[in-house]
């Protein structure tokens, strides 16, 4: 830790008590997306996060969705920012043992040549 970043939190505490270590509004665009199509964003993705024909949502499926559904245009990058702001966060998938294939080429070497998957889930 810093000593800049010390005396910057002592000055705030000083200048407006606890109220001044509370974190201020960052600076930036606001949320394009209304609380109400960020319910329906928050739905979709918990109904969808392993697709009906196999497979797993994926972060341009997400985009895909926002500008065909909600009208509005997002960057890939934004989509996550987006994903984790709502509390979404990638966790390993379950993908079945018959599909895993493990081999072992010697003593010093072993692999797995499936793809290990991971999805879209709600955080805690």
């Amino acid at each position: 830790m810093s000593r800049t970043s010390v005396n910057t939190w002592v000055a705030s505490y000083l200048a407006d008590g606890l109220n001044g270590l509370l974190d201020k509004p960052k600076p930036g665009q606001p949320n394009q997306l209304s609380p109400h199509q960020l319910e329906q964003l928050k739905k979709f993705i918990e109904k969808n996060a392993i697709k009906q024909d196999a497979g797993r949502l994926i972060a341009e499926d997400i985009r895909v969705y926002i500008g065909n559904d909600l009208h509005v245009s997002y960057s890939l990058t934004n989509v996550y920012r987006l994903l984790h702001a709502l509390d979404f966060s990638l966790i390993p998938g379950h993908l079945p043992l018959e599909r895993v294939d493990v081999w072992f080429q010697d003593e010093a070497r072993f692999g797995q040549q499936n793809q290990t998957t991971r999805l879209w889930a709600k955080r805690g």
